[in-house]
């Protein structure tokens, strides 16, 4: 277990969480996990669901590259941090989730360029994971992994100032990643209120920064909680052989195993596109949000908000329920 130390305000001091969090992506070649495990370890705070789900989310969402898997990592991992610390999700609390994100985009997308995998590695990994193992490709994603992991590190305990203007007579009840989690669990089981409560972290593609959608990026979670697959249980040679495989199943037409997560994915994703254009938020919506408020207006209104929604919740529940 990680070691950690308490200083005198009792604020938790993560030790080397920038080689913790390299570590981590060489044992499990998932970025998506290698946030989360630093914090999991330093909190003591231990979920099975959290890290099968967000094994889904590598390579920007299943290797189609949106969100890098560090991106949809570090939000999540700063929403765990504030559940442990509040005992109910208020308003405020969302806003300040959704500050501590956009501060961890905005200093990312400085500092390495993008936070979309496909413009990060230059990749389709779909058509080929190999590249992912050329030196100069693993060592940026180590890289910025590490990295990623010192900074949230330094921001986990930031309490922005918030606004009231932002949220003034509105109700937070529109979040996309939330209403797709509880509808899979309502009727499969399948999932946790832990993992519902944190994906507040996805709204507006993650953060309200415009990246990987909340609905899709839910569904693909809910479908990898189904799967059972933890990479944190097994060593680096078994993960890397699941990867290749998987990767071989997405590129067959006729997959042999039609309830491969990867390959139910790939087909999940691809009908998305079909209907919504892009996996990003931004442009789906075709806007940015300015803040929390806008939002959650729009997304009160939007159809295509809540059509792409029952989408993903319905595909993520047939998956499950016919996998079972």
């Amino acid at each position: 277990m990680i070691k950690i130390t308490i200083n005198q305000k009792k604020e938790i001091k993560i030790i080397e969480p920038g080689k913790r969090a390299k570590r981590t992506l060489l044992k499990t070649m998932g970025c998506a996990l290698t946030q989360i495990r630093v914090f999991q370890d330093a909190y003591d705070m231990k979920d099975d669901d959290i890290l099968k789900a967000l094994g889904g989310c590598s390579g920007g969402l299943l290797l189609k590259g949106s969100s890098c898997g560090v991106i949809f990592s570090g939000a999540m991992s700063l929403a765990t941090v504030l559940d442990s610390k509040i005992s109910n999700w208020e308003i405020e609390d969302e806003l300040r989730l959704h500050a501590l994100i956009k501060d961890y985009i905005s200093w990312f997308d400085e500092k390495y360029g993008t936070t979309l995998c496909r413009e990060r590695t230059g990749l389709n990994l779909w058509k080929s994971v190999m590249g992912l193992f050329r030196p100069r490709n693993l060592r940026k994603c180590l890289s910025h992994t590490g990295g990623a992991a010192e900074y949230l590190c330094s921001i986990k305990d930031s309490l922005p100032e918030i606004d009231p203007m932002q949220y003034n007579g509105i109700s937070n009840s529109f979040h996309c990643a939330r209403t797709v989690l509880e509808e899979v669990r309502n009727k499969t089981s399948v999932g946790s209120p832990f993992l519902e409560r944190i994906s507040v972290a996805l709204d507006g593609g993650i953060g309200l920064q415009g990246g990987a959608c909340g609905a899709i990026s839910a569904a693909i979670m809910a479908i990898s909680v189904d799967s059972g697959q933890n990479y944190m249980d097994y060593g680096m040679l078994k993960n890397i052989r699941s990867l290749l495989k998987s990767a071989k199943e997405l590129r067959k037409n006729n997959p042999v195993d039609d309830k491969n997560v990867f390959t139910a994915g790939r087909r999940i994703i691809e009908k998305f596109l079909d209907k919504a254009g892009s996996l990003e938020c931004s442009i789906i919506s075709n806007t940015k949000f300015d803040n929390w408020k806008e939002f959650q207006q729009y997304g009160a209104t939007c159809k295509e908000c809540k059509e792409l929604i029952a989408f993903s919740a319905n595909e993520a529940i047939n998956f499950i329920t016919n996998s079972s």
